[in-house]
């Protein structure tokens, strides 16, 4: 009898994974941050680092809202060596928890926290070369 409830289960799973999700707004954003800059003018006919500048340590978000959301969306932050895609998919292939809360009315919102996957690199990275410049022998 629990194997029979157990294959139910996972059959009403499967036909909810195949039924079309449809999503009302979608979009992506990032907020915060630093931006580095190089002193000079930068010529696009002579590129040099004079001008350049760097983006760095902002959030990077997408969201989903479904049709008919319920008022408070989920917000998903990921954990630490993981980026916001974690929550996309399992590794085998079945719907992840995005996709589940979606499903169930949620409006969705991945975050990438700074230096993170998605969003842009640290901006001390930016001065790494400056830092590490070679020290004068003593």
């Amino acid at each position: 009898m629990l194997a029979a409830a157990a294959m139910l289960t996972s059959t009403s799973a499967m036909t909810a994974q195949n039924e079309p999700l449809t999503i009302q707004e979608q979009g992506s954003f990032a907020t915060g941050g630093t931006v580095v800059s190089t002193p000079g003018t930068y010529d696009n006919n002579k590129p040099t680092s004079a001008g350049q500048s760097f983006h760095g340590d902002h959030l990077y978000a997408f969201y989903q809202v479904p049709q008919n959301p319920k008022a408070l969306p989920i917000v998903m932050l990921h954990g630490a060596f993981q980026s916001a895609r974690s929550w996309e998919t399992t590794s085998d292939g079945r719907e992840g928890f995005q996709t589940i809360f979606l499903r169930r009315g949620f409006p969705v919102s991945r975050r990438s926290s700074p230096s993170s996957r998605a969003a842009a690199s640290s901006s001390p990275r930016a001065n790494f070369p400056r830092r590490c410049r070679a020290r004068p022998a003593r």
